[in-house]
């Protein structure tokens, strides 16, 4: 709650213009997005009919990271979150490094799509960028930090645990959505980068100054909620 003051205090007159806002998603075959209800009678709650199963193990999903800045959309990128590309499958017991960690982050994301983005937006409007990212372990790395140095990417501090102060997450929500109306899109993995691919394409620009349009409002609301999480 204190940072999220914080950070409410210090971009109450920021500049959203210069904000490039990134983040990453995990998408799965035949995922449904938002909350399912059902009609059922009393003591039927636990029928199988009236259930919706949970995935513990054997359902697949793909990593993508995207990018946003106001009133225009960044690229989005499959992952590649395979063993086989980290040298993981020669040693399944080691767990250190799965996921999406620093030398995939940097190797993935840094070097290429983000500086790319960054560069072209800079160009574009005329000013620096800044970089809004999460928490998450493999943008905190020292093989991060050093290679933001070296690349001249500079970040905007984001708070700890702000799902609703980064508008590309509603945008994920819609992707997902748009995803689960394509025939065949959950078939495959492959078809589902393919699905996924052709709803970013087909996200506009007012779509994205839908969310980025309201970073005012979210700032307004954190200081109104003392820090507490928002309707965002």
């Amino acid at each position: 709650m204190k940072k999220r003051t914080i950070w409410a205090t210090e971009n109450q007159s920021h500049n959203w213009d210069t904000v490039i806002w990134t983040d990453e998603s995990t998408i799965e075959l035949g995922e449904c997005p938002g909350r399912q209800h059902v009609t059922r009678l009393p003591g039927e709650e636990y029928l199988h009919e009236c259930i919706q199963p949970t995935f513990h193990s054997g359902r697949k999903s793909m990593m993508v990271w995207g990018a946003i800045a106001h009133r225009q959309k960044g690229p989005l990128i499959r992952l590649d979150m395979s063993p086989e590309e980290t040298g993981e499958a020669e040693n399944p017991k080691k767990k250190k490094g799965r996921g999406m960690n620093g030398s995939k982050y940097v190797i993935q994301v840094l070097q290429g799509p983000l500086k790319s983005f960054v560069e072209e937006l800079e160009g574009e409007r005329g000013h620096g960028m800044l970089v809004v990212e999460d928490g998450a372990p493999g943008h905190r790395s020292k093989l991060t930090k050093n290679a933001r140095s070296e690349l001249g990417i500079k970040q905007l501090t984001h708070p700890p645990k702000s799902p609703d102060l980064n508008p590309i997450e509603p945008l994920w929500y819609l992707l997902k959505n748009r995803i689960a109306d394509i025939p065949g899109s959950a078939n495959t993995l492959d078809k589902l980068w393919e699905a996924a691919q052709k709803v970013w394409e087909e996200i506009t620009p007012e779509e994205i100054r839908k969310f980025t349009g309201t970073m005012q409002d979210r700032v307004e609301a954190v200081t109104k909620a003392n820090g507490w999480h928002t309707k965002y």
